[in-house]
């Protein structure tokens, strides 16, 4: 943690200052460890490993421990492991960037990054984090409620514009109008209460800011399973882990099957494909992930302890009942393609 974070995060329980003690600092002058005290409320968090932890204050909406280990499992050696610096062409061909881009119709501004305060919202293992500081943001804010969080600051520790917090999304330890553009790949839909997680981030925004996001369509295949599958969670989260792994390996075997005979098919002509069911998910989507990749996505659905999946009407009810003007409200793919899966949403304070 370096000292120019103190100019942006407060106390998440009652949003007072906070005031550094029994600091200890490397060379460089990075802090690693240290109490956060409260000046109102004497509520002290630590700072273990540069990361300032706030979890332990707040009421988690996730089962943060699971995710903690999935990443850990999956967020190497694969898509998912990209902290490499992007090139300016890398940053506009790059997939999430097309679906957070407020610009539909054109490629990414820079601007919207560039000497900015940005904040990657469950970061995970910071697959997502170098888009931000690749486009030249000031200071990088990456915030996740698990243990992942020391996974992606094992990845970008050497660089002072990104920030580490380990902190709940309806606890955000942040100060009001400090950041100017939110992101948060694939997270919304998975904490318990989405209308109370999006009335907490409106908050940190400035004036005129940004929240991008992705969701999944409840109306998608995928979205279907979730409905299935979330009234077994219960019963499911209490199968031992090494259980569920063997039957995502399983299922991911099943589904490489499928898309090695979808991509055949492909060749045959798009009257073809057509014929084929969820093509634009299979062939855009999923067909070029790896095979831990689709061993992750079947665990991901296995172990995610909340999955939401809602209309349309609710999310933009939410969304602007919690002040945001609504910019973007499209249907997007991994790719950036239409792939009839995900929403991406962009509002504006």
């Amino acid at each position: 943690m370096r000292p120019v974070l103190l100019e942006y995060i407060c106390c998440p329980v009652c949003k007072s200052p906070l005031i550094l003690q029994d600091e200890k600092q490397d060379k460089s002058g990075s802090i690693f460890t240290g109490v956060l005290k409260c000046k109102a409320c004497n509520n002290r968090y630590p700072i273990i490993n540069s990361i300032p932890r706030f979890v332990e204050f707040a009421k988690k909406d996730i089962n943060v421990s699971v995710w903690g280990e999935h990443w850990k499992k999956f967020g190497k050696g694969n898509v998912y492991d990209i902290s490499a610096k992007l090139t300016a062409e890398g940053i506009i061909a790059n997939g999430i960037t097309k679906q957070i881009n407020p610009q539909e119709d054109k490629n990414f501004f820079f601007s919207y990054f560039k000497n900015k305060i940005v904040c990657d919202l469950g970061c995970g293992s910071g697959q997502n984090i170098n888009l931000a500081y690749s486009a030249g943001a000031r200071l990088t804010l990456a915030i996740d409620a698990s243990e992942d969080i020391d996974v992606s600051y094992g990845k970008y520790r050497e660089d002072d514009t990104i920030q580490f917090i380990q902190a709940d999304i309806n606890k955000l330890p942040l100060k009001d109008e400090v950041v100017d553009f939110v992101y948060s790949i694939g997270v919304i839909h998975h904490v318990k209460d989405p209308k109370t997680s999006i009335k907490k981030i409106e908050p940190v925004l400035k004036k005129d800011g940004y929240f991008a996001f992705t969701i999944l369509k409840k109306e998608c295949f995928l979205g279907k399973i979730h409905q299935k599958l979330n009234p077994l969670k219960p019963l499911i989260l209490k199968i031992p882990k090494l259980v569920l792994m063997s039957v995502s390996v399983i299922l991911a075997l099943l589904l490489k099957v499928a898309l090695i005979f979808y991509k055949i098919v492909s060749y045959l002509g798009d009257k073809m494909v057509e014929l084929l069911p969820y093509n634009k998910i299979i062939l855009q989507d999923i067909y070029y992930l790896s095979f831990a990749n689709l061993v992750g996505f079947w665990y991901d659905v296995l172990i995610a302890p909340v999955y939401h999946v809602f209309t349309p009407d609710e999310w933009r009810n939410w969304l602007q009942g919690a002040g945001f003007k609504i910019k973007k409200f499209n249907d997007y793919g991994q790719k950036g393609e239409p792939s009839g899966v995900f929403w991406k949403i962009v509002v504006i304070k």
